[in-house]
């Protein structure tokens, strides 16, 4: 007895199978008929890795096709126009071309979570609250961190630049280096760089005219006339930058959005003007340097700020005493105004006398308008 072992390629519907392969299917007009198969799931029922079966059943997460084993599960065979359709529901990383019901989310109560790094970084609740570097946020936005802190939006000018405001809105202004909110009428002042502030407070300092400083020299004959009033104006044109203290010194009510210099003064009479918020309170600094006073000589310096424009009957002085024994000094005034209709429509005028010779310049006029919605 004997046996014999032959190696070769089957061959069907034809005489020459391709020699790389074990079987040929060689019809014109037929195909292969794969076995059917009832799966029951992906996972089990997994036979040799490479065994192709067609599924029947349409039971868990099988539906009828071809699958193919891997040794572990098996795995549906996809058709271009299947894999096209599912693909269109993918959220794809370089853009979509999305609809109105198109989202990225949760379908259930869960929170939505990112991450970066596999660490969570944020969050959006299922109630809708937003926490960033916390898990548990208290508020709509709630933000935790132990080395950082939010930033606000930053404009130079909240009131010129943020387009229809709604209450509530906050912002940093860089221009004046304080928090602003609007209350629904108007940009209020929340907290100042150097204190905490309320609504319209603010600083004007106004130090020259065309960079020069208004002097008077005080003569008994030939010069301003003694103990006579000369009024205190600026020459023109005055710059709103140089002609002022820098900031943080000026800082302009908030009130005022892009601030002029018709904001304080009218160039064209040399008169003074409050900030235009009825009953709100305003204390003037002048201050005034003198010099070529007599060394034996006691004077005394008045200044005064008055709005004589009838019916307006408004006038108030303050005088200073420059000693013996000293030629050169500072003199200090201060004066308070309450702006009503007549103030805030002629303003107040300056002007200062000397019983004594001597030269004075007006070193700088302050306004302090005190805070007031």
């Amino acid at each position: 007895m004997s046996s014999t072992c032959y190696f070769s390629q089957v061959g069907i519907n034809t005489v020459t199978p391709n020699a790389n392969s074990d079987l040929e299917l060689a019809s014109t007009n037929k195909g292969l008929l794969l076995n059917r198969v009832p799966l029951n799931s992906t996972s089990t029922g997994v036979f040799n890795a490479g065994m192709l079966v067609y599924n029947t059943a349409t039971i868990n997460d099988v539906t009828p096709g071809t699958y193919i084993s891997n040794g572990l599960i098996w795995t549906r065979l996809t058709d271009t126009q299947t894999l096209n359709s599912s693909l269109s529901t993918v959220w794809k990383t370089n853009g979509n071309s999305s609809s109105v019901a198109d989202f990225i989310g949760t379908t259930n109560l869960q929170p939505f979570v990112f991450k970066t790094n596999s660490i969570e970084r944020a969050r959006i609740g299922s109630d809708g609250t937003i926490g960033i570097g916390t898990t548990t946020p208290q508020g709509i936005v709630d933000i935790t961190s132990a080395n950082s802190t939010l930033v606000l939006p930053r404009n130079v000018s909240p009131p010129t630049n943020v387009n229809s405001p709604v209450s509530g809105m906050i912002i940093y202004d860089t221009t004046f280096k304080t928090l602003r909110y609007f209350n629904g009428v108007q940009w209020s002042t929340v907290i100042s760089s150097q204190t905490l502030t309320t609504a319209n407070e603010g600083v004007v300092q106004m130090r020259s005219g065309a960079g020069i400083q208004p002097t008077f020299l005080f003569k008994a004959s030939g010069g301003v006339p003694l103990s006579t009033y000369e009024n205190i104006a600026y020459q023109t044109p005055v710059n709103i930058v140089t002609d002022f203290a820098p900031t943080p010194i000026t800082s302009w009510p908030e009130n005022i959005g892009t601030p002029t210099v018709a904001n304080i003064y009218n160039q064209a009479n040399g008169n003074f003007f409050e900030n235009s918020i009825p009953g709100q309170t305003h204390t003037w600094r002048v201050i005034a340097s003198y010099n070529s006073k007599n060394n034996g000589s006691v004077a005394f310096v008045t200044v005064n700020l008055s709005n004589m424009i009838a019916p307006s009957t408004f006038s108030i002085d303050q005088t200073a005493v420059a000693p013996n024994g000293v030629t050169t000094g500072d003199l200090v005034f201060y004066l308070v105004t309450v702006p009503d209709s007549m103030s805030l429509a002629n303003g107040y005028t300056f002007k200062i006398k000397s019983d004594t010779a001597m030269n004075v310049t007006i070193t700088s006029i302050t306004r302090i308008s005190q805070a007031k919605d």
